[in-house]
């Protein structure tokens, strides 16, 4: 009470019916007066918006430097100030977050930098198939470099193979092993864990030798 009088003040604080401390620019009540004047050093009565996209402190993530000074933006327009940004993200008619290099719409500004950390403006094929991200099933390291095959055609790279499988006249990717034909490349691969010609080559993982004398008595046998 002596710290409110020594600012200026002629009475203590505003309490409602049950005792608690009213903050007399917005209404909010707390517990202690000591809760209510540390409230008091950043009320602004809800009147405070972020400069770039209007949002209330409620919806703020707290309160952050900008290109007008000190507590003048939101978190995320913050962190996109702070990154060079000048001006908020765009938005078209219905509210909606756009991203600049695709298109893409998001409910929210945190849900547009996240997108934009992997957005390549659409332009991203794999360097194998050639399919889109959109269809890759993420981006996996090739022989080029990180990120340049599909989840497919990057399994094909760890497993030996140096270039995406073959194509019929119709686009239908060809098991090398059986000649069995699939729609897309996800199928092909589902099929050859369980390919039956490709079973037969030899054993899978490392060989030993007691897995080449057994191979050797297959031979001789006709077994395969």
């Amino acid at each position: 009470c002596g710290n409110r009088f020594r600012n200026g003040h002629t009475h203590p604080p505003t309490q409602d019916a049950q005792g608690m401390y009213v903050c007399e620019t917005c209404n909010k009540k707390f517990e202690s007066i000591r809760g209510l004047g540390s409230h008091k050093r950043v009320c602004d009565g809800h009147a405070w918006r972020c400069e770039w996209c209007a949002c209330p402190p409620e919806a703020s993530g707290g309160k952050f430097n900008g290109p007008n000074g000190a507590r003048t933006l939101c978190s995320s327009c913050g962190s996109r100030y702070r990154s060079g940004h000048v001006a908020p993200p765009l938005q078209d008619e219905d509210g909606k977050y756009v991203c600049p290099l695709c298109s893409k719409k998001f409910d929210s500004m945190i849900s547009v930098g996240g997108h934009k950390r992997f957005c390549d403006g659409g332009n991203w094929r794999c360097a194998w198939c050639k399919i889109p991200h959109e269809e890759s099933g993420g981006k996996s390291p090739g022989p080029d470099g990180p990120k340049t095959l599909c989840s497919p055609c990057g399994s094909r790279f760890r497993n030996g193979h140096t270039g995406p499988p073959q194509k019929d006249d119709k686009g239908n990717f060809i098991c090398d092993d059986c000649g069995k034909t699939f729609d897309s490349i996800s199928g092909l691969g589902g099929h050859r864990r369980f390919c039956e010609n490709l079973a037969r080559k030899g054993p899978k993982g490392p060989v030993l030798m007691d897995d080449v004398e057994y191979w050797e008595r297959q031979k001789v046998e006709g077994a395969y």
